[in-house]
């Protein structure tokens, strides 16, 4: 039985992070990796199929796209989201271009690489977790 009180697991070589704790998210455990610098990303439908909206609970403002969806690919239907704990508070934030294109400064093979996909790809969780897996960001 698995139990709702735990905040990660691993299984079969793959971590999954239970969300109750973010209650906008639902009281479901998903697909994670461990970043290299502590923090947890996680993939998920985003959160509401706007492009100019936030959403804000407990001090964190998440905002939100129009990713949700549009593939038939299980994880291009995905955005990714960073999750840290902090002297017990949760800080919660999208990942966007931007934060993947901070990820990669120091490794310019993998980011042309990421250059590569289609501007509107580039928030999918599919080619977000690709380069920061090539790129040993995650693991």
């Amino acid at each position: 039985m698995l139990s709702k009180s735990a905040f990660g697991l691993y299984y079969s070589d793959s971590l999954y992070v239970n969300l109750k704790e973010l209650r906008y998210f639902g009281d479901l455990f998903v697909r994670a990796w461990k970043m290299k610098d502590g923090r947890i990303l996680f993939a998920r439908p985003d959160i509401a199929p706007s492009g100019s909206i936030f959403i804000g609970y407990n001090g964190m403002n998440v905002p939100l796209s129009t990713k949700a969806f549009k593939s038939k690919s299980k994880m291009k239907n995905l955005v990714c989201y960073i999750l840290a704990k902090t002297d017990g508070t949760l800080t919660l934030e999208r990942m966007t271009e931007e934060n993947v294109l901070d990820l990669l400064k120091d490794n310019d093979s993998i980011l042309e690489r990421y250059r590569t996909f289609e501007q509107s790809r580039r928030d999918d969780a599919d080619v977000v977790t690709e380069v920061l897996l090539a790129a040993g960001v995650i693991e």
